[in-house]
């Protein structure tokens, strides 16, 4: 670790806290499913009680003006005004919706973009709240935003700011790729991203740290691109340089998918906290339900290097009005001796199959390609695996985050419908699967 960061922390928490950490107890479903078989006890998983809850961080309908699902309404909102709105206006709309055990409605901000910094989402815990809101950032610089919100934590304010998307750092060290043949996310390896020499000039701890602790979570749109760029850039900081700024959660942005969270019941406190703790995942609009545990450390948590190869739980289910799903993957990045990389593993099968031990991959369906509609597999409703890493490197820094994929939507083309005598399949065309996608688990293996 960097001499300068101070022992026994792990960017900015106690290390202890976080070798222990496991998530809170649940009081009970509210709104939306839970995991089936999700049950406690095994490897510190947590148990039943454990209930997910679906939301936007603004507004209050669903995204893609969908109308609910059978899952039920959303379950929370973040309601906002521009910098400059009436704050009284803000503060009054938040508290009408708010109905704690059924519907949470936090206050919040919107803060404008700059040159070189996205638009900022900022969310308040609550039950206290600032009399005002601060001026919008100079250029969209949020130094100022994160020295404000520290002064409200110290009198007990609590809130987190969550940017809007921003391009991948590194796109040459996280490239899209996409196995048009399976219409879903290839499990190949992705190949090497940059090296530990890459990791730029020497980090300023404190400011590191600041910037975790304002904002803990960003938004993705549709995709991982941007994120796994910078969680696999993070992990080489976290190598060479003792401080990992990009250790985030992910959040759905808005107008894109959905936002999960798994929380000890429906209310500000609750919601707020998982959000705080980066128990989260994000979805491209399906209310699909997908968790990772490793042990008693849900996904956005840290594993300290204890026990050897740690063994991944990794549990989804379909969205009840939705497709079935194809295949869970895990997403790995990871440093070692000066080389960054990534690779995908699938670790579960919808149509019962089993992943190829040496590829990693699920069989492709039998009798010809995944988007084709006429030889599409079944798929599944829900989808579990427990998973070692193959490829386990005790002393390396990682992350590992996990991917439920659905199987690919048919659709039939209107003008085929009118055409008498076609097949079933006849000017069917497969659509792009939905996904969800969870906020990572960091390994620390440089952590002695």
């Amino acid at each position: 670790m960097n001499p300068a960061q101070p022992a026994g922390r792990l960017n900015g928490g106690p290390a202890g806290a976080r070798r222990r950490r496991a998530a809170a107890g649940i009081s009970g479903l509210l709104l939306a499913t839970t995991l089936a078989g999700c049950g406690g006890g095994a490897d510190g998983e947590p148990g039943p009680e454990h209930s997910v809850f679906f939301g936007v961080l603004a507004g209050g309908q669903d995204p893609l003006g969908a109308e609910p699902s059978a899952a039920g309404p959303l379950d929370f909102q973040v309601t906002t005004g521009a910098a400059d709105s009436p704050w009284a206006g803000v503060l009054a709309a938040a508290e009408r919706a708010n109905a704690p055990g059924t519907f949470t409605s936090f206050a919040g901000a919107e803060f404008a973009p700059g040159p070189h910094h996205p638009a900022r989402t900022l969310i308040f815990r609550g039950p206290q709240l600032p009399e005002s809101l601060p001026a919008a950032p100079v250029a969209g610089d949020p130094e100022p935003l994160w020295r404000w919100m520290d002064e409200l934590r110290d009198q007990g304010l609590e809130s987190l700011a969550v940017p809007e998307p921003m391009p991948a750092p590194d796109p040459a060290g996280a490239a899209p790729i996409t196995d048009a043949a399976t219409s879903s996310e290839a499990s190949a390896p992705m190949g090497a991203s940059p090296t530990a020499d890459a990791a730029g000039p020497a980090l300023d701890a404190a400011a590191a740290e600041r910037g975790l602790r304002n904002e803990p979570l960003w938004q993705i749109a549709g995709a991982l691109d941007a994120a796994r760029a910078a969680w696999l850039q993070g992990v080489v900081l976290e190598s060479t340089q003792g401080i990992n700024p990009f250790q985030v959660g992910i959040v759905a942005a808005r107008g894109s998918g959905l936002t999960g969270v798994w929380a000890e019941e429906n209310t500000r406190a609750a919601v707020y906290d998982a959000l705080r703790r980066r128990e989260t995942f994000a979805t491209s609009g399906p209310r699909i339900t997908l968790r990772l545990t490793a042990g008693a450390v849900p996904m956005g948590g840290d594993l300290l290097p204890e026990g050897g190869n740690p063994r991944f739980v990794a549990r989804a289910s379909s969205d009840p009005r939705g497709a079935p799903l194809a295949r869970l993957q895990i997403i790995k990045g990871w440093e070692a001796q000066g080389e960054a990389s990534e690779r995908r593993y699938d670790i579960a099968c919808g149509d019962g199959q089993t992943p190829d031990p040496v590829a990693g991959r699920c069989p492709d369906p039998a009798g010809g390609r995944a988007d084709d509609c006429a030889a599409m597999a079944a798929g599944a409703a829900e989808l579990s695996a427990t998973w070692q890493d193959p490829d386990f490197q005790a002393g390396a820094e990682a992350y590992y985050a996990l991917v439920a994929i659905e199987r690919p939507s048919c659709t039939r083309s209107a003008a085929a419908a009118r055409e008498p005598g076609d097949g079933p399949d006849a000017g069917q065309r497969a659509l792009p699967p939905g996904r969800a996608w969870s906020s990572p688990i960091w390994y620390h293996g440089s952590i002695r």
